[in-house]
């Protein structure tokens, strides 16, 4: 029989040596990807919500130079900015949970233990704390990404209604 608290060369052994050897590979290859995506995602973000609010800058600015007693219907033009900044917030909010998401994800593998019977790995109440919070993290991560892009819309709609306006 087996020693539970370390390795004798069985081949239950080799096999939790194994398992520990994959579950750490996993989470360097999980973090990895989830960094990388949620970074990505949220550049974009940020470039859409800021491109958009620099466009309507240029807009705004380039009539406002030319025609002045046109000023008063550019505003609600020029009121969808705020929409764009608050898309950027947002997308900023969200890199910030996106780095707790993983922070605590990381967290929760280090503070479980790992074992010599099956299944190798076992949680512990500061794993399954650090797990709790990285899920909430998440989630309020996947909400401020859904409210920059909810910004980026309803910034939208809000300039083509300003146009129209504009144009009538």
């Amino acid at each position: 029989m087996s020693d539970t608290n370390g390795p004798n060369n069985t081949s239950k052994d080799i096999n939790a040596i194994r398992a520990h050897d994959r579950h750490h590979a996993m989470i360097d290859m999980l973090n990895q990807a989830a960094v990388d995506s949620s970074e990505k995602f949220l550049k974009t973000c940020v470039i859409v919500n800021g491109g958009a609010a620099i466009s309507i800058l240029a807009f705004v600015g380039g009539i406002a130079s030319k025609e002045k007693e046109l000023m008063q219907k550019l505003l609600p033009i020029a009121n969808s900015l705020s929409i764009f900044a608050y898309g950027v917030l947002a997308a900023a909010m969200g890199y910030g949970f996106a780095y707790l998401t993983h922070y605590f994800a990381g967290r929760n593998l280090s503070k479980s233990i790992l074992t010599w019977q099956h299944p190798y790995s076992k949680s512990t109440t500061g794993s399954n704390v650090a797990g709790f919070l990285s899920m909430f993290c998440h989630c309020v991560a996947a909400l401020a990404t859904i409210a920059s892009i909810g910004c980026f819309i309803i910034g939208a709609l809000s300039v083509r209604d300003g146009i129209q306006a504009f144009g009538s």
